[in-house]
């Protein structure tokens, strides 16, 4: 958020978070440049440990959608409280 600079770009950024939760793109991983702030550094270990045929902890398109809720929820919060 310390990159938008006006109402234009915040309403950008949440139009691109409601498109990346569509249902017909089917996104399943989240890499976010912030793995710390999303807990996926928690998910190293069993990363490292997964044992062949299991899911891949990264692949939970119900961690990326709620992730992505979160961030729009917080993003309209701060366009309603007329911080931009």
């Amino acid at each position: 958020m310390n990159a938008i600079a006006d109402k234009n770009q915040l309403q950008a950024y949440i139009n691109s978070l409601s498109k990346l939760s569509d249902d017909l793109l089917g996104i399943e991983v989240d890499l976010t440049a912030h793995p710390f702030s999303t807990g996926q550094t928690e998910l190293i270990d069993s990363i490292k440990n997964r044992k062949a045929g299991e899911l891949h902890p990264l692949v939970n398109r119900k961690a990326f959608i709620e992730h992505l809720s979160k961030l729009r929820n917080g993003a309209e919060k701060y366009l309603e409280e007329g911080h931009v």
